[in-house]
């Protein structure tokens, strides 16, 4: 939400001595991306487009929904710790609001997310920072790991208003679509995605991301599944057993040593000639999964 260069960060900081992020004027919504900045626009120059750290924001109102959310902590924060403390500038403000904010979201992540996906006891207790571990992100996490959440989608979203009446609206007419939380506001959105269940973590994708990925409504898209695969060989990322091998695990022998379901044994068998040829995301994607956890 920060975004990853000083250029980006100044133009999402108001600097005017507040700390704060900017917003429309009424705080409710990110501010509009100006002219000639970078933004994700689905190759379609559309206008009315959000700015915010990450130029992919607009892709899907949910993500815009996230973003707005913790846009306006940050600046909750910066309101309180101006208030708490007045002798602070407005820099320390903003570092400061910063700094809990990306507290928030590591707490979110390492004590309610990751149990969830890995099971309770994946983890032990955290025992302080070591500044010998490599805090990089492993090209093999990025590109095949961290993208089991794409089998998670469901083909539509629920928007639940302020009189608990649901709504259930289909993924593809959120995608680059803006108007859509200014019409609804974020609060709608974030009703449903705490009422509504994931999908299971499994090798399905729903077709609104398997065959009309980004596409307009009622015509074809992208294929998410093939990007996933293609991106991984394009980074070059091991076959599945070479990656078992390098985390000092045994090889799989046989397609019945990846999943126990005999389906799913026949559907890699007829793509994959052989287990040493499986790539990483689907093969993982394909595995049993390990009790209390989601994969």
């Amino acid at each position: 939400m920060y975004g990853s260069s000083s250029d980006r960060l100044s133009e999402l900081r108001t600097n005017d001595g507040s700390g704060r992020l900017k917003t429309t004027d009424d705080g409710r919504y990110l501010p509009l991306n100006p002219p000639g900045l970078e933004i994700d626009d689905g190759g379609r120059r559309r206008n009315g487009l959000f700015l915010a750290g990450d130029i992919r924001v607009n892709e899907h109102v949910v993500l815009t929904a996230m973003h707005t959310l913790f846009v306006r902590e940050h600046n909750r924060l910066a309101e309180q710790i101006a208030i708490e403390h007045p002798d602070l500038t407005g820099h320390e403000i903003f570092e400061l609001a910063r700094k809990i904010v990306g507290a928030q979201m590591q707490v979110i992540t390492y004590q309610e997310f990751l149990p969830l996906l890995l099971g309770p006891d994946a983890m032990g207790p955290y025992e302080g920072y070591d500044p010998d571990v490599d805090a990089g992100i492993a090209n093999e996490f990025s590109t095949a790991a961290f993208r089991v959440g794409h089998t998670m989608l469901s083909p539509a979203l629920m928007m639940i208003d302020e009189e608990d009446d649901v709504e259930q609206v289909p993924l593809v007419e959120l995608f680059f679509n803006p108007p859509a939380i200014r019409t609804a506001g974020i609060e709608a959105f974030l009703r449903g995605l705490s009422t509504q269940l994931a999908q299971g973590i499994d090798l399905a994708l729903v077709d609104e991301v398997r065959s009309m990925l980004f596409g307009p409504p009622g015509s074809s898209g992208r294929d998410l599944a093939a990007l996933n695969i293609q991106r991984g060989r394009d980074h070059g990322l091991p076959r599945y057993n070479m990656v078992r091998t390098a985390y000092g695990l045994p090889p799989v022998g046989s397609f019945a040593d990846i999943s126990s379901d005999p389906e799913v044994q026949q559907a890699l068998a007829r793509t994959y000639a052989d287990v040493n040829d499986l790539d990483l995301w689907t093969a993982g994607l394909a595995e049993d999964h390990v009790p209390g956890a989601m994969l």
